[in-house]
């Protein structure tokens, strides 16, 4: 998947999770990920015990735009 990447960054307070947790229209995801020396991310999401790993390539464009190249590998790529 390419898309363009408008970079904008916020702050916000950690939300009280029970209360999320209450709700029961949330998805709850553990996400890691690691930077290579060729500069791409590989980024690791766990949800309900799903293992799914994306890896992220960004192109340059302009100060505050980049062209992201996502793909989907596996563990031993």
């Amino acid at each position: 998947m390419r898309k363009l990447e408008i970079e904008r960054k916020f702050l916000i307070k950690m939300p009280d999770e029970a209360l999320l947790k209450k709700s029961g229209n949330i998805r709850i995801l553990k996400i890691s990920q690691t930077y290579t020396t060729e500069g791409s991310r590989i980024r690791r999401t766990e949800e309900n015990g799903q293992i799914t790993y994306i890896k992220t390539v960004k192109k340059h464009i302009s100060d505050l735009v980049r062209l992201e190249t996502e793909e989907e590998i596996t563990l031993q790529e």
